[in-house]
């Protein structure tokens, strides 16, 4: 977690939360060029019917309703697709959504997907659901989110291709904290966003913690053992012993002495 956040939950501090939230972490993650993307989807410009998809929504009528599409891949998520639209009814906002995530770059995909949404918004969940977009309630805690954001962003797990997602790179970038102090008595508030042009981040923040997990990280290539042939016979010995002793114990499936040693 960022330095401002352990200072609150482990040291007891009063923080006051202020600024941008994610600074500049969103830049490294834009993916730019066709070779850029291949390094994280391989089959680039194709898209694998076999990845997961996970659309974050944000409902809305007196501003925008936001839509954003991410996929799984073995580096972490990749924002592919966008949506921001008002003053249209729920019957349109659920068929553009339903193209959202089911096509790409206008071809059909057979991907699984999941829908994630705030917890609270009980009516519009109601409201997809009749029109086959079955979501999942996301926490909405607005400091957890965002710290889950930034962590996948601190871990360069978490990507954005920027000629399908230009708003939201846009809208990441100036995501920030409101004033959370009270102008008459100074008192503090609970800490919250700017809300302008917040739905896109909020999308990606209900996606996310329908995905709490970070990919497993790739595993650092196995160290060749040293060489010790050059060390007196008794060195070696005591060496090949406690090597033995390190290495993890293995009992094979079909071995019968497993379930007793067990």
């Amino acid at each position: 977690m960022s330095e401002t956040m352990y200072r609150q939950e482990y040291e007891a501090d009063f923080v006051i939360f202020t600024g941008a939230i994610y600074g500049g972490a969103v830049d490294p993650q834009v993916l730019k060029s066709d070779n850029d993307i291949r390094a994280i989807i391989p089959e680039w410009p194709e898209i694998a019917a076999w990845r997961q998809v996970l659309v974050g929504i944000d409902t809305g009528a007196d501003h925008p309703f936001g839509a954003v599409k991410l996929i799984s891949t073995e580096r972490g998520l990749v924002v592919i697709g966008e949506y921001l639209e008002r003053h249209k009814s729920f019957v349109q906002h659920a068929s553009s959504i339903k193209m959202l995530a089911n096509y790409f770059d206008g071809k059909p995909t057979q991907s699984r997907v999941k829908y994630g949404i705030n917890k609270n918004e009980r009516q519009p969940t109601i409201e997809l659901a009749q029109h086959g977009i079955y979501c999942q309630h996301a926490e909405n805690d607005v400091v957890a989110g965002t710290e889950r954001v930034k962590s996948w962003l601190q871990t360069r797990q978490l990507f954005f291709i920027e000629k399908f997602c230009p708003q939201t790179i846009k809208q990441m970038k100036a995501y920030r904290w409101a004033e959370n102090t009270s102008p008459k008595d100074d008192q503090k508030r609970t800490e919250r966003v700017y809300k302008v042009e917040d739905e896109l981040p909020d999308c990606i923040r209900y996606a996310l913690m329908t995905w709490p997990v970070l990919p497993m990280p790739v595993a650092p290539d196995a160290k060749p053992e040293r060489d010790i042939s050059n060390l007196p016979e008794k060195v070696q010995q005591d060496i090949r012993a406690m090597r033995k002793i390190d290495k993890p114990d293995v009992i094979k499936p079909n071995d019968v002495t497993g379930d007793f040693w067990l």
